[in-house]
């Protein structure tokens, strides 16, 4: 609803224009009216909401050539239509080179000639905002761009000359690197869908550029899901406690605003501080390994480079006990001793005080693989006894803390624990269950894929017990079944071939025939 100002002094041309139609229909509003361009002006100046200006010509106290003059010192691009009598023409001409719009005489005045005038406007007006932001959105594209550029240290001396012109706030010194990585972004990937996924990132960008816009305190940008960098300068800063205490606190006001908006908990890894463009590649890569401690030290917390370098453990890591303890816990099917030497390890862990976190990740790896192997040794393959295929690896990666990475080996040992529990004290159970499946629904499309789903097992394990326990295939069991059921009824009906064959679940009479003479040594009719 694009709003008007109508400045004419005679109220009866103002109530006319006001009353030739319903405007607001048309998308337009007749917001506010002056008697005098004294008036108009004053509103104009406190008002900034008004989009065109219909003023007259000849007014007392300011006339409208008066107020054009004024208006376009105050919005040189607000369009303005001037109103006009037959012998204003010079006057309109005047007003033309100050810049209006265009102008209707007030003689020609309809609702059909004024709103063809407010449709042009309302098309110069869209069309002027489109190349505006277009033009906006391509300075962003382009900011956007040079940053992560000058984080991977790509065209440093390119980006150097154009940092002014795309009015970017990095300086060439006391520069510091920030990584604010969302946490538990995860769990907000599988409660929302995209499009409130693409809301919340616009909400966490607004906040960050409010906050930058507050501070004046450098650039920001979204780097993936989840994760947003900081380049901050304190240019001209010679004490290095008050560039910590003002980072500190940029740091705090955005954790609070995340956290009071959309209760959203960030960890921050923060760089060292140092000079020259040319090292902020540099910084970003410290920032990155800073923020990695999450694992270690928790989520919510803004972790320096400076603590990292404190790190200076040089302990001879042995894991061999825990891997002793561990077996013997899941051989002695105790998930209380299981819970308690993966504590215990977590807190080895923690105490190796360790300045490399892909060391932790190896140690977990190592002990998962260690009781895989143990499986396997025991001729149980993994994914029966888990009922899943697991990428351990790939998973152990995705956790954001080592508590949850205790969390989820101590799900796999109890299932573990509770496998071997239930194969030591009922084996046949998950066969008897297969079984009464399979009796019940031979004379469906039966397959080993629908029986493993019924049990919650793999079809790997489903075919490895038939042929196990029953000693034979799970194929040649079902075939077997479905013969037996053929043969009563060829004996004990009187239906035909093609009704017994679908009757035990061979929908094509010359195939149910081939298998049952490979079978039985004979054709279905001449058994019969």
């Amino acid at each position: 609803m694009l709003k008007i100002i109508l400045v004419d002094d005679e109220p009866i041309v103002r109530l006319t224009i006001q009353t030739l139609g319903v405007w607001q229909n048309y998308g337009f509003q007749f917001a506010f009216e002056a008697a005098n361009g004294q008036e108009a002006l004053e509103q104009l100046k406190s008002d900034d909401s008004i989009d065109i200006v219909l003023t007259d010509i000849s007014m007392p106290k300011m006339n409208g050539l008066e107020l054009i003059r004024q208006v376009k010192t105050i919005n040189p691009n607000i369009p303005i239509i001037v109103l006009s009598a037959y012998n204003d023409y010079p006057y309109v001409r005047e007003a033309f080179k100050l810049g209006i719009q265009d102008y209707i005489l007030k003689s020609d005045l309809s609702l059909e000639s004024l709103l063809k005038l407010f449709e042009k406007v309302k098309e110069n007006i869209d069309t002027t905002n489109r190349h505006l932001k277009e033009i906006n959105d391509n300075t962003i594209l382009l900011k956007q761009k040079m940053i992560e550029d000058l984080l991977t240290g790509v065209r440093i001396n390119a980006i150097r000359e154009k940092l002014e012109s795309l009015q970017i706030k990095i300086k060439n010194a006391n520069n510091v690197v920030c990584l604010f990585d969302v946490d538990d972004y995860k769990l907000l990937e599988e409660k929302y869908d995209n499009e409130i996924l693409a809301k919340i990132n616009n909400s966490i960008i607004n906040i960050f550029s409010q906050k930058i816009t507050e501070y004046n305190i450098g650039e920001t940008l979204c780097l993936s899901k989840g994760r947003y960098v900081l380049i901050a300068s304190f240019e001209g800063e010679h004490s290095s406690a008050v560039m910590f205490q003002k980072l500190n606190q940029f740091i705090n006001d955005i954790k609070y605003s995340l956290s009071e908006l959309l209760n959203i908990s960030v960890t921050v890894g923060v760089s060292a501080f140092a000079d020259g463009l040319e090292t902020i590649p540099s910084l970003y890569r410290q920032a990155v390994q800073t923020i990695q401690f999450r694992l270690i030290w928790g989520k919510g917390k803004t972790i320096n480079q400076q603590d990292i370098l404190n790190i200076t453990n040089t302990a001879q890591i042995n894991i061999s006990s825990f891997k002793k303890e561990l077996t013997a816990a899941i051989e002695g099917l105790d998930t209380s001793q299981a819970q308690s030497i993966l504590n215990n390890f977590k807190q080895y862990i923690i105490g190796l005080n360790t300045a490399k976190i892909n060391v932790v990740y190896s140690l977990y790896i190592e002990i998962i693989y260690h009781v895989l192997n143990y499986l396997i040794g025991k001729d149980l393959h993994p994914d029966d006894v888990l009922n899943q295929e697991l990428d351990f690896y790939h998973q152990i990666n995705e956790y954001e803390t080592i508590d949850e990475i205790n969390q989820f080996l101590e799900s796999i040992l109890l299932k573990i624990i509770e496998e071997l529990k239930q194969k030591k004290e009922n084996i046949p159970l998950k066969l008897k269950k297969a079984r009464e499946y399979i009796r019940a629904h031979y004379h469906e499309n039966i397959s080993l894929k629908s029986v493993a789903e019924y049990l919650n097992v793999s079809e790997a394990y489903i075919s490895r017990m038939f042929t196990k326990e029953m000693g034979e295939s799970f194929i040649n069991y079902v075939t077997n079944l479905r013969i037996e059921k053929a043969k009563d009824l060829l004996k004990n009906s009187n239906l035909s071939i093609n009704e017994i064959s679908e009757l035990v679940g061979y929908y094509n009479q010359e195939h149910f025939s081939r298998v049952f003479k490979k079978h039985e040594g004979c054709s279905p009719n001449k058994y019969r």
